[in-house]
């Protein structure tokens, strides 16, 4: 995640030294969703197991889950899912998701026991790097 707004699942790797230096603040939420007394951000539960929340002035390119309806040509009521995982309404209002993080889409038409077509959207991976390039100690964020 980046700023708690937009999911960027797999362009961290992307990031240069000088995006890193822009990098302000670094939250992993793990399991039950807090660390310490911090509470997760309501529109960042049902993404998954763990969460890294980065704070940052860097600008990435991103779509509403609204706008991502449309380009697919989808009108009518609609739910998300993340990998697998229903998004509320709230996270869909709020949350962006860069292209770039969108590994594959599944669409899932109405049928009468579910009468909203759902798009499911499944995040690319991030990419393995050459281990052989780097120094004993360093530390990989995926």
């Amino acid at each position: 995640m980046l700023n708690s707004t937009i999911i960027i699942n797999g362009v961290l790797a992307d990031f240069t030294a000088q995006d890193t230096r822009e990098i302000k603040k670094i939250v992993v939420y793990k399991g039950a969703y807090t660390l310490g007394a911090q509470k997760i951000a309501p529109q960042l539960k049902n993404l998954g197991v763990d969460v890294l929340d980065i704070t940052s002035s860097k600008r990435i390119r991103s779509k509403s889950f609204v706008q991502l309806g449309h380009q697919l040509g989808l009108r009518g009521p609609l739910t998300f899912a993340l990998n697998g995982h229903p998004l509320e309404a709230q996270a869909v209002a709020v949350l962006r998701i860069a292209p770039a993080a969108i590994g594959q889409i599944h669409i899932l038409r109405p049928t009468p026991e579910l009468p909203e077509t759902r798009v499911d959207i499944w995040l690319a991976s991030s990419p393995k790097p050459d281990y052989s390039k780097y120094h004993p100690g360093t530390i990989f964020i995926r």
